[in-house]
């Protein structure tokens, strides 16, 4: 008899769990087509720091989220716009083995694939800086 916790989930599936769960937390309830929702408004960048998520994750736990079916979203921040997130279900192991792991691709393509993804994730780190930088320097009433 095999024991299903014997192989631990990923760390992106465990963050995705709580990247979730804190934006749950901080979520309210809006009218999304016509029906009560819950949304979380706010910086996903602050959001991330707020609960401790290394930021090389960011890029791959949200799209994982959104992949699973978790969330969606409705507005896109930068700067002093916050982004705003329908929150649509809890984060499934199950989900995130056959829409995610399931999805990485496999041969020579992968190496291509694994390059554009490096690259992707360099640019969104410095897309998080930068708003980081807007929001700090905003605050200061610099801009």
């Amino acid at each position: 008899m095999t024991d299903e916790r014997e192989t631990p989930p990923p760390a992106q599936f465990e963050w995705a769990a709580k990247v979730y769960e804190a934006m749950r937390e901080r979520a309210t309830q809006m009218e999304v087509d016509g029906t009560e929702r819950q949304v979380y408004e706010g910086h996903l960048t602050q959001l991330y720091r707020d609960i401790g998520a290394p930021n090389p994750y960011y890029t791959s736990v949200q799209r994982a989220l959104v992949d699973m079916g978790c969330v969606e979203q409705l507005r896109r921040g930068g700067g002093s716009a916050m982004s705003k997130w329908l929150l649509v279900k809890e984060p499934d192991a199950g989900d995130f083995e056959e829409k995610v792991l399931s999805r990485r691709p496999k041969g020579k393509v992968a190496m291509l694939e694994q390059q554009i993804r490096a690259l992707t994730k360099r640019i969104g780190e410095l897309e998080q800086r930068v708003e980081y930088t807007v929001e700090r320097m905003d605050g200061a009433g610099i801009v």
